[in-house]
């Protein structure tokens, strides 16, 4: 309901930061403010699955957009699973920096499209646009190292995404026009939420990094 109210075009989820430690955060991580050009695409609504404290990131960022990042404050990523998982696979499409929503998107089978590092965690692998673990997975890679190579990646994703769009014909792309509906949301989400832990890692903690 939440999603549909969002009104018409394909609902993505978005998250920018990761890392369990400042020189991995700064290795992964793609700043809010650094995403302008994806709001600025027609026919898309934009929400918000970074976790931790970022309010105050998101209300700046808002206040310059040409689009809002969606919030939904009381899905917390990081102690309601459940909920979290919900909105994932309700998405029509995820884009993220590797992190633990890449892990739930891959899970519950959300295309998700991952922005990785020229030296990306060994899950990855090397050389290749997807991943074993998820087929819903496609794998952007950093050309180069450093913060350009990660940027290069956002860009070349808007412009992805853009030509899907004005292709008008999004049968054929993963993807679908509007949000999925309740039933097909429902299929896509494991009853206990204990499967889909088990399915992205032994400890959901291990994920959150």
């Amino acid at each position: 309901e939440r999603l549909r109210a969002l009104g018409d075009g394909i609902n993505i989820g978005i998250s920018w930061r990761g890392g369990a430690n400042d020189r991995t955060r700064k290795a992964r991580s793609i700043p809010l403010a650094y995403w302008k050009k994806l709001f600025s695409l027609s026919g898309v609504n934009i929400v918000n699955l970074q976790y931790g404290p970022h309010e105050k990131e998101i209300q700046d960022f808002n206040q310059q957009a040409n689009n809002p990042l969606h919030a939904f404050e009381d899905i917390d990523p990081l102690t309601d699973l459940d909920g979290f998982t919900a909105l994932i696979a309700s998405l029509d499409l995820v884009i993220s920096i590797d992190n633990s929503t890449v892990h739930f998107a891959g899970a519950v089978g959300t295309p998700v499209w991952v922005i990785l590092p020229h030296t990306p965690d060994w899950r990855w692998m090397l050389e290749r646009e997807d991943s074993p673990w998820y087929p819903s997975a496609k794998l952007h890679r950093a050309e180069k190292m450093g913060f350009d190579g990660l940027k290069k990646q956002l860009n070349v994703i808007v412009k992805e995404l853009n030509d899907l769009l004005d292709g008008e014909d999004l049968s054929n792309s993963g993807l679908v026009s509007g949000s999925l509906s309740t039933d097909m949301a429902e299929e896509k989400v494991p009853e206990d939420s204990s499967i889909l832990t088990m399915r992205t890692g032994s400890d959901y903690a291990l994920l959150v990094n």
